[in-house]
């Protein structure tokens, strides 16, 4: 009888387990979780599938000073604008979270930080009116690539706006 080689079979778990994980929405009905203050996780830079901060106050305290720490106002806010990105996006409150602190940090190392609730809110216009949900990563790339060329945050917007209503104007 021919014994297999073990590697193989690591091997081919590893490769199963790899596809675990984030595949499956955390969150399918797009609710958002109870805010619970207590340990900072605001030097994560992403929220993790097995992450259960709430992604609202994730960013608040991303956002918000040592001196002066994320006020319930701000998780409200970003709470809010994230359940109605929830509805015109694929992504997952978690995953919009991660994508929205991802595509600020970008701008920041090109000298044009922008707060995660415009961008959130801003995402959110643009998807106005879409049949169907769009993908929040795609806009982020976008309005990054627009950013990057100097293109300033208003008539980048615009640009999207227009491009994704045409879209959703198609037959």
């Amino acid at each position: 009888m021919k014994r297999r080689d073990p590697t193989f079979a690591l091997f081919l778990a590893i490769l199963f387990l790899g596809g675990c994980g984030d595949s499956q929405p955390d969150n399918p009905n797009g609710e958002i979780g109870t805010v619970t203050y207590g340990r900072s996780t605001a030097n994560l830079n992403w929220l993790g599938a097995e992450n259960r901060t709430d992604p609202a106050l994730w960013l608040a305290e991303k956002e918000a000073s040592a001196i002066s720490p994320a006020s319930p106002e701000a998780v409200a806010r970003i709470q809010k604008a994230l359940i109605d990105a929830n509805n015109r996006f694929l992504e997952t409150p978690r995953m919009l979270a991660n994508r929205t602190a991802q595509l600020s940090d970008m701008l920041a190392r090109d000298g044009q930080k922008e707060n995660y609730i415009d961008l959130i809110e801003s995402f959110s216009k643009v998807a106005e009116g879409s049949k169907g949900k769009l993908e929040y990563g795609d806009l982020c790339q976008f309005y990054f690539n627009l950013r990057h060329k100097g293109i300033d945050k208003a008539a980048a917007f615009a640009l999207l706006g227009d491009k994704y209503q045409a879209l959703i104007r198609k037959p």
